[in-house]
């Protein structure tokens, strides 16, 4: 433990409480910031419009009684971050965090000179003993037969074509009208909405009986909260925000308007070339060859966050460090409202 004068301008010191706590006390004179007051005041006397006296020719006493105590907390303030920041930099201080000012009044109608302390975290030393016996798993991830199979038809799907069709199977779409059916007891106006029903995304084979043969014109009673999987899929379907399809437990009438299936595009040149460019791709092995090569390329970040990860944690469980925990809570509940002390605490 010990003080430190700082050799800069203004008077700046380090205590040292511990080896993860110290404190910055910071002194500001008169002569530090009472340039920088008048100057600003002069400014705001050049601009200042008040009744009774010509732009530029507001008496000094005046200006400085409207806007003297603000320019000078802002003034002062002005000097005292600088004075911080530079201390940190030219010492070469390796903090954690913010400095914390720990004063809560400062008088300022009466005095000319301040004083004010501040808080630091310091970051700890540790011995990081790591050698060649410690060994850590990197992972790569393959795509397999099926991964590459599913990308390839979800290619398919997104070059091909929608077509109608007369009666609707599983893998067909219906395009209806949809009209919510109100109970005797129930007020308001019913919701309507004109939607795209997917028949392979309802919730089970037996959601999906009452849908399969339909034609144009057919219309079913059915509740979409109880065929689709999820609130979600509810709202999409009728165009209403998550907590009201949530909330959402009603009957209703659904014509259909539209039967349509979409055809997969074929594994042919055209469809390689739409997807890699010309000439890139010249057969069915290449494009699943291509297929694969991509997708484990996009998991190299992947593998690559996840060694990280594991590399970190072993790191901390492996080393002892000491953090200045009640600094570092106080902290934190500085940088968001919603950071209670019980969260942070957490």
């Amino acid at each position: 433990m010990g003080e430190f004068n700082y050799s800069g301008e203004m008077n700046v010191s380090k205590i040292e409480l511990d080896k993860l706590n110290a404190q910055l006390k910071v002194e500001v004179a008169a002569e530090d910031y009472e340039q920088n007051v008048e100057n600003v005041l002069n400014d705001y006397r050049k601009k200042a419009t008040v009744p009774g006296f010509r732009p530029g020719k507001v008496p000094m006493g005046m200006v400085r009684k409207m806007y003297g105590k603000a320019v000078l907390v802002e003034e002062v303030n002005k000097v005292l971050q600088n004075a911080v920041y530079n201390y940190i930099v030219e010492e070469k201080l390796d903090i954690l965090g913010n400095p914390l000012p720990t004063q809560d009044m400062i008088d300022w109608d009466n005095s000319k000179d301040f004083e004010f302390i501040f808080d630091l975290g310091l970051s700890p030393e540790f011995d990081l003993k790591i050698t060649a016996k410690d060994k850590l798993t990197k992972y790569k991830i393959v795509a397999d037969e099926k991964m590459v199979e599913d990308y390839v038809m979800d290619l398919r799907r997104r070059y091909g074509k929608l077509t109608t069709q007369e009666e609707s199977t599983e893998e067909d779409s219906l395009i209806a009208n949809f009209t919510q059916i109100l109970k005797k007891d129930e007020e308001g106006e019913p919701v309507t909405a004109t939607g795209t029903l997917m028949i392979s995304n309802l919730k089970d084979k037996k959601s999906m009986k009452k849908f399969l043969g339909l034609k144009v014109g057919d219309a079913v009673k059915m509740n979409p909260s109880k065929v689709l999987a999820n609130p979600s899929e509810v709202a999409s379907l009728l165009q209403i925000d998550t907590d009201a399809a949530e909330k959402l437990d009603s009957d209703f009438n659904m014509e259909v308007t539209i039967v349509q299936r979409l055809i997969p595009a074929d594994l042919d040149q055209e469809l390689f070339d739409k997807v890699y460019g010309e000439g890139t791709v010249g057969s069915e092995d290449e494009l699943r060859l291509k297929v694969k090569t991509d997708l484990e390329a996009m998991f190299v970040q992947d593998t690559e966050r996840k060694f990280l990860n594991d590399a970190t944690e072993y790191v901390l469980k492996k080393t002892k460090i000491e953090l200045p925990d009640a600094f570092l809570k106080c902290w934190l509940e500085t940088q968001s409202e919603e950071l209670t002390a019980e969260r942070v605490e957490d």
